[in-house]
């Protein structure tokens, strides 16, 4: 039986928290496994809990966290702290899977001296994707044994200039949580933060950077990001390898809330047993 705790609080940026839960599992651990989720999504999302339940039982280590700026807490039916969405940026978010990283070196977290694997969906991809570019540019330790990526983007911002000049005149651009029905707001400090810093944004680039294994997981019917963003991702580095999910949308055919024993699409045990693998070989 897996143990599950689901209390635990780190410092993200600016000081606002990191809420996470971690899976462990009952043998000893093969290694630790850090899940960011993505845009308006949240740890508890879907398939997050159901994902880090399977590592655990695969004897990986599974910390499913909510990002310091997500707008989430404990608090699963609305965004309860929309001033902190509005202020999100991807250094932010970057900054975010450092700490917890460092939290599992240091002991805070379980899982230290274990291989590390980072793993990202949609917009928790790219952030992925800069911080472990990052770590491996400024030789921080420890670097990852390998990452993954589901449904990722392959670039930060994908506004014509016309939209980049209206969020910039207006100082915000506004999002509807399908979920919740909120109006959230995103300041202009999220898009500045890329205009002022191109080459640090450059999801590509930093992909090319990155000195370990790498698996880039897509839907091959996902109507949110086109599937032609994982291909360009797996080009850019030569040990990154690609699984083409078939049929699969930006969720791999998920709902949300999914119950504890409801049963996993065809989709999310192809993900499932795709990563449980790649962490066996490295």
């Amino acid at each position: 039986m897996n143990q599950h705790d689901s209390d635990w609080s780190i410092p993200g940026s600016n000081n606002h928290p990191i809420l996470g839960n971690t899976h462990l599992p009952a043998q000893p651990p093969i290694a630790t496994a850090i899940i960011s989720h993505g845009f308006l999504g949240y740890k508890d999302y879907g398939m997050f809990p159901r994902i880090a339940q399977r590592l655990a039982e695969s004897n990986i280590i599974a910390h499913r966290y909510n990002f310091s700026h997500s707008g989430m807490t404990n608090t699963l039916d609305t965004f309860e702290k929309p001033e902190l969405f509005t202020q999100d940026t991807w250094k932010k978010q970057v900054y975010d899977i450092h700490r917890v990283i460092d939290a599992v070196a240091d002991g805070t977290l379980a899982g230290k001296d274990s291989p590390l694997f980072l793993i990202g969906h949609s917009r928790g991809g790219i952030s992925t994707i800069l911080a472990s570019a990052q770590r491996f540019d400024d030789n921080l330790v420890p670097k990852p044994a390998g990452i993954v990526t589901m449904a990722s983007p392959d670039e930060t911002c994908r506004m014509e200039n016309a939209q980049i000049d209206a969020v910039l005149t207006a100082g915000y651009v506004t999002v509807t949580s399908s979920r919740t029905g909120q109006d959230l707001r995103i300041d202009a400090n999220w898009l500045k933060e890329q205009l002022d810093d191109p080459d640090g944004h450059n999801v590509c680039a930093a992909m090319s950077r990155i000195k370990c294994p790498a698996l880039i997981i897509h839907g091959s019917a996902d109507p949110t990001i086109d599937p032609i963003c994982a291909q360009n991702l797996t080009q850019a580095n030569t040990q990154a390898q690609l699984m083409m999910i078939n049929d699969g949308n930006h969720v791999f055919n998920v709902t949300n809330p999914l119950a504890d024993d409801a049963p996993e699409s065809t989709q999310l045990k192809a993900v499932i047993q795709a990563i449980q693998n790649f962490v066996r070989d490295h």
